[in-house]
């Protein structure tokens, strides 16, 4: 006989008794189902058998719940009972911005090469080029307008985000917008630039009465124009071996008004500061 069928006939009992208030016979019954599992089967096991035992019981007693409606309490959750508030909005400053710059980060590296520390010294050059990497960041960023063809900046979006020890390199990213109108130029020194570089410097490009990339010159620097209909114009330009620009412009009318923005920024300045001559 199955262990359904069982549990159904002794359920059954337990309803007849509670009807006849025999509460001794009840107790007998529920402890059939408490203390017995191996009478019913050998194939039921730990968690199966006492979920069976538990519906049972709740189904006799009247405490019987639709458990699938009833949303497993998750034990990593915070919950409003656990006293921990909630992160608000703009109750914390975040964290500092390091005080440290190139020469204190050359300083520390040197103290620590005298002393034959070589990991701090190692640690001390890697930081050394990133605060590097930032100061050169801050002076090209400050180069930008504050605004291109009537679109304002947007100061609080700015980038300057430096990987020195990985191919990312250093990269530098303003972005300008008026209504929906929106233009963003970003800067990329790194390894991986060179070779994006000579695809642009080759003139590769797709000929077609109707092209959707071709080769431009910005400022006397070889680019190439993009456009698509759902995410607008771009424009990669070429500046020396290491550094590319990339330009996006969303919702701009023409590819003259793009080049035209294009031309608001200080081409010479960004190579020198890279070493780009």
């Amino acid at each position: 006989m199955s262990t359904h069928i069982i549990i159904k006939l002794v359920t059954t009992e337990i309803s007849k008794a509670m009807k006849a208030k025999q509460g001794g016979l009840i107790l007998l019954l529920v402890g059939i189902l408490l203390v017995s599992p191996n009478v019913y089967s050998q194939s039921l096991r730990g968690a199966a058998l006492n979920k069976l035992k538990k519906e049972a019981i709740n189904k006799v007693l009247g405490t019987e719940q639709n458990e699938q409606q009833q949303p497993q309490e998750d034990p990593y959750q915070e919950t409003e009972n656990t006293g921990r508030p909630g992160q608000r909005a703009g109750s914390s400053k975040g964290l500092e911005k390091s005080s440290k710059d190139v020469s204190l980060s050359l300083n520390e590296a040197a103290n620590a090469f005298s002393g034959s520390n070589y990991k701090k010294t190692r640690a001390g050059l890697t930081e050394a080029l990133g605060n590097l990497d930032l100061m050169i960041g801050d002076k090209i960023l400050q180069s930008f307008p504050s605004s291109v063809e009537g679109l304002a900046v947007l100061a609080e979006n700015d980038q300057i985000a430096s990987s020195s020890a990985s191919w990312a390199g250093l990269i530098i990213k303003r972005e300008y917008q008026l209504g929906d109108k929106w233009f963003s130029f970003s800067v990329m020194n790194s390894a991986l630039a060179a070779f994006a570089n000579a695809a642009i410097n080759t003139g590769m490009y797709t000929y077609s009465n109707q092209p959707s990339q071709k080769t431009v010159e910005i400022a006397g620097n070889q680019a190439i124009i993009t456009f698509d209909e759902s995410s607008g114009y771009k424009i990669n330009l070429s500046l020396g071996q290491q550094t590319q620009i990339l330009i996006e412009g969303v919702n701009i009318a023409s590819e003259a008004e793009l080049t035209q923005m294009a031309k608001a920024f200080d081409y010479a300045f960004i190579k020198k500061m890279f070493g780009e001559n």
